[in-house]
């Protein structure tokens, strides 16, 4: 059978005139005894799909599928796979852990010291395509109530946020605040730490056409970020947060250096601010006397466990979070990536863009 996927032809700007995505035809590729074959039934588009586009990891090497978070059927393993069978309906990690070393042993597996350089869409083929080759250890069974288009991007949503959440060691009856509220990660974030109980939770946006969507989602406030008048690459809302709540104990920080700042002096003492995306390159100024007084917590936090995602799975299985997808979008060639793409860039969505594959 032959394989069908859309590749990445050239990162960096668009060069006018010259195609950066093109579709491409091949024979099935051949897997070996840990990997499994995936007919790719859904992918979800990530803002990380259009960073690597443009160029913002060095180490990204075209031609290559973009496209990390998966779902699909099984139609062939190799013969060490033990985990998942022919015909089962699976979803990805972001990695390729290996469950053996340092790292994955104290339930770190996205640092995996032996297997770190394996990332879907990036060094490795991803789900831009009607097939792709995943590692054994990549592969989980999604549940039966649960969809294809519901299930592809969990992971890299719902299971980022909740991996977030324990880096800053939530509990039952923390304050949590999270910026770029109306993304993917971000609108699975607010359910989940309603989902845990947290006392409130505050959720920021640009954009005043979705303040309803988020109230829905489970915020109990929602305030609008407005440009810094000091620095226009920057977003303000501490102001706003201290007047209408009071500090917090959590920040979820899904923007990065633009809402840095305000993230920060929106935290209780002894907060902990958690950065989860960052969707700039430039380095942000920090103010280390506040740091050190108020003795703030400031970590990073990446990706998932395997936990994470069965966690996830599990609260939509039972209908306590609601995969929240903004458009399923047929997906038949390169035209339909370029749509999908534009549609994240000008804000245009809520929640998760899924690609339909009809390739």
């Amino acid at each position: 059978k032959i394989m069908k996927s859309v590749r990445l032809l050239y990162k960096g700007k668009e060069e006018i005139g010259k195609k950066q995505f093109g579709l491409q035809s091949s024979e099935l590729p051949d897997i070996d005894e840990n990997e499994v074959l995936l007919e790719v039934k859904a992918c979800g588009v990530c803002y990380r799909d259009i960073i690597d586009r443009n160029g913002g990891n060095s180490f990204l090497m075209t031609p290559i599928t973009l496209g990390h978070e998966m779902s699909g059927v099984v139609v062939r393993t190799g013969s060490n796979v033990k985990n998942v069978k022919l015909g089962e309906r699976v979803v990805n990690t972001h990695n390729a852990p290996c469950f053996e070393c340092n790292t994955c042993n104290i339930g770190q597996a996205p640092r995996c010291e032996i297997n770190f350089g394996h990332i879907y869409g990036l060094t490795k083929d991803g789900g831009y395509a009607s097939h792709v080759v995943l590692h054994k250890n990549s592969v989980f069974t999604i549940p039966s109530n649960v969809s294809f288009e519901e299930s592809c991007f969990l992971f890299c949503t719902a299971a980022v946020a909740l991996r977030g959440l324990k880096k800053a060691n939530f509990k039952e009856g923390d304050s949590v605040l999270i910026t770029g509220a109306s993304g993917g990660v971000g609108v699975h974030a607010i359910q989940l730490a309603k989902a845990l109980n947290a006392s409130s939770v505050i959720a920021i946006t640009s954009s005043q056409s979705k303040v309803n969507m988020l109230k829905e989602c489970g915020a109990d406030i929602v305030i609008l970020s407005k440009k810094s008048k000091r620095d226009t690459s920057r977003i303000d809302f501490h102001s706003q947060v201290l007047y209408q709540h009071g500090p917090v104990d959590i920040v979820l920080d899904l923007v990065g250096k633009p809402s840095f700042s305000s993230s920060l002096r929106s935290l209780k003492s002894m907060g902990s601010l958690v950065i989860i995306g960052n969707i700039t390159a430039t380095p942000v100024p920090l103010n280390l006397g506040a740091l050190i007084l108020r003795e703030y917590k400031i970590l990073g936090s990446s990706s998932a466990t395997k936990e994470d995602l069965e966690t996830v799975l599990d609260l939509v299985s039972q209908k306590k979070i609601n995969p929240i997808i903004s458009e399923i979008i047929p997906f038949h060639n390169e035209q339909d990536i370029y749509f999908a793409h534009q549609k994240m860039i000008s804000k245009g969505s809520i929640g998760r863009i899924v690609l339909q594959s009809k390739l």
